[in-house]
């Protein structure tokens, strides 16, 4: 058997070729595209959701600053509203006792 290879099977089998690669690498591109954009998909799911998770920790967050200063009392603060009211209740009480302490007076003079 013999192959004779003239001018025109030569430049048919190159095209051949070159049109099989190229539909070879158009499949594989295209399949590479399909697996890039499930990825892109998944990854912008997975931002998404934690966006949210951070919206709602933000949220949580501001929240919880907020409570702060109605839940929690310094040491000075607290020392400071001790003083107030024993001086307040020593205030109210300072009149009974010189009264208590003229009634006990008198009541030894006699």
């Amino acid at each position: 058997m013999i192959f004779e290879f003239t001018m025109t099977n030569l430049l048919f089998l190159v095209f051949a070729l070159v049109g099989g690669y190229w539909a070879l690498t158009k499949v594989i591109v295209k399949q590479y595209e399909r697996s890039l954009d499930a990825r892109f998909k998944a990854l912008s799911t997975t931002i998404e959701n934690a966006q949210k998770t951070t919206l709602d920790l933000e949220r949580d967050f501001l929240r919880f600053q907020s409570e702060i200063p109605r839940t929690y009392m310094r040491r000075d603060d607290y020392m400071r509203e001790a003083q107030i009211l024993r001086d307040s209740i020593s205030a109210e009480i300072a009149p009974i006792r010189t009264s208590v302490n003229r009634i006990e007076d008198f009541l030894i003079q006699k």
